[in-house]
């Protein structure tokens, strides 16, 4: 244990720090957790590089790689119609419906065993009703619970033909679902090594009735933010219930926050998990930006008018990108403010506890 009491390294385990002596700071000299070129007492600007200071490097919203160049076709077009989109992702008129295709092989039946999904109908309501959206995503559907509750809030609205939701996932699971298959074995079946997730989305979907308002996007996450990037879409809501792992939280609420009209809301769940709030912290702290909680474990983002990406934290050097690329890092200032916010949010949960 460290016995500086509010050293600020050793109270943020969860932002991992690149070991290193520190001679010129005597308390980290003590402690070997804060021996780290990130100090506080010691900070210096190759202390806070991106290449030193673990954390501070985001993925870039303009550099892609063979679908920057293809991205040049596009014409600007915002908020896509459903008609316009299923023809750019599926190649086919919205007349020819990508659920027409689908084959329930599986023999799946609506299944609502899975109940841990945080939204519920009135509030979904309430959410179309305040944004009113033309366009709307959902990054991390599962079985479809949470969509079909999106879908529906659009036709309660008297949105239908005027507003639909693109979900984005692989339905292939994540890291929690492959380790603890025991607690979804109620409803997450597998065959042939491969969960039967998209099934469940769909057949919840198609029972629905919600064919006309929702559509599926089978990426990863990333893959799906590049994508709206490439052809110009922006949201008015975005729904981020995909990533739980430390960093990758944050990687989606960039790539998203990019894609999300101005005055849009950017929501997600789960903020009792640890690295989910770590990154929703993180990242409204960086940027200055309004965190909103309607519940515990809901939280959402309200994009201001006029918002752009500040010039200020980006800066020339040889990161992870190579030679004379853009990468993002934190001015010494929002480092310290970070960082300080976190180890009072800390202390504050051991006390608690």
């Amino acid at each position: 244990p460290c016995p500086k009491v509010d050293c600020p390294v050793c109270n943020l385990p969860e932002v991992p720090e690149v070991q290193a002596s520190c001679p010129e700071c005597p308390e980290c000299k003590e402690c070997p957790s804060c021996a780290a070129p990130a100090c506080p007492a010691c900070l210096s600007s190759e202390a806070l590089s991106p290449d030193r200071f673990a954390g501070v490097c985001v993925p870039q919203v303009d550099l892609m790689g063979p679908g920057l160049k293809a991205s040049k076709k596009w014409k600007e077009e915002t908020q896509p119609s459903f008609e316009r989109a299923h023809r750019i992702m599926y190649g086919k008129a919205a007349s020819d419906n990508v659920y027409k295709e689908w084959r329930n092989c599986a023999h799946k039946a609506p299944n609502n065993a899975y109940t841990h999904t945080n939204i519920n109908q009135t509030f979904a309501d309430w959410i179309v009703r305040e944004v009113q959206p033309k366009f709307m995503v959902e990054v991390g559907s599962f079985t479809g619970l949470s969509s079909v509750k999106f879908g529906q809030a659009i036709v309660n609205n008297g949105l239908r033909g005027q507003a639909w939701l693109l979900c984005i996932d692989t339905w292939l699971g994540d890291l929690n679902m492959y380790l603890n298959k025991p607690d979804f074995a109620t409803s997450l079946t597998w065959r042939g090594g491969e969960p039967e997730l998209y099934d469940q989305w769909m057949i919840h979907v198609v029972d629905a009735k919600l064919q006309d308002v929702i559509l599926p996007l089978r990426q990863s996450s990333i893959l799906g933010a590049h994508f709206l990037k490439a052809v110009k879409w922006q949201a008015d809501f975005i729904y981020l219930d995909s990533a739980h792992e430390v960093d990758e939280t944050f990687s989606e609420l960039v790539l998203y926050w990019d894609r999300l009209r101005p005055n849009g809301i950017l929501m997600g769940d789960d903020y009792v998990w640890r690295a989910v709030r770590h990154d929703v912290k993180k990242f409204v702290y960086l940027f200055e930006l309004t965190l909103v909680r309607p519940s515990e474990l809901l939280w959402y983002i309200r994009k201001p008018e006029g918002w752009q990406w500040p010039k200020s934290v980006f800066k020339k050097s040889f990161g992870y990108y190579g030679e004379d690329k853009d990468v993002f890092s934190f001015d010494k200032a929002k480092a310290l403010k970070y960082r300080s916010q976190l180890a009072a949010e800390r202390r504050e949960a051991e006390a608690a506890d």
